[in-house]
């Protein structure tokens, strides 16, 4: 493993850098991202919810996974926006919601493959 050698002043830079970086991080709207999510599921499970009932056709519940469209959003907006320090905490939270965004793709992938092999997902034509 290779070790860098930082100066006092260098070292000195990069915790100056690391805590305006927190800083930032810790404004007040830092928490919008879960704004952004509790709108987004009220809006979506109205509709899922209003489409089911009125049209009686269980299908319109796969509008659930419009859940998936604001984090996707986010994460391209955020890659435009990279910041200059990350810190090992956002690295950690990063990490933490990728394996749990591989989780749930993983989950999708056995639910529709489960339905295709139980004969759920097929029509039937009376």
């Amino acid at each position: 493993m290779k070790e860098n050698l930082f100066s006092e002043k260098d070292s000195l830079e990069l915790i100056s850098q690391m805590l305006k970086q927190t800083k930032q991080n810790m404004e007040v709207g830092s928490g919008n991202v879960f704004l952004y999510y509790g709108y987004s599921a009220f809006i979506i499970s109205l509709v899922a919810f209003a489409m089911v009932y009125f049209t009686a056709n269980p299908l319109w519940a796969a509008l659930w996974f419009l859940m998936f469209v604001p984090g996707i959003v986010m994460k391209i907006k955020d890659r435009k926006e990279k910041p200059q320090v990350v810190t090992y905490m956002e690295k950690a939270i990063a990490n933490t919601w990728s394996v749990i965004g591989s989780m749930f793709l993983l989950t999708i992938i056995a639910i529709v493959l489960f339905g295709f092999h139980t004969g759920i997902f097929i029509v039937k034509s009376n």
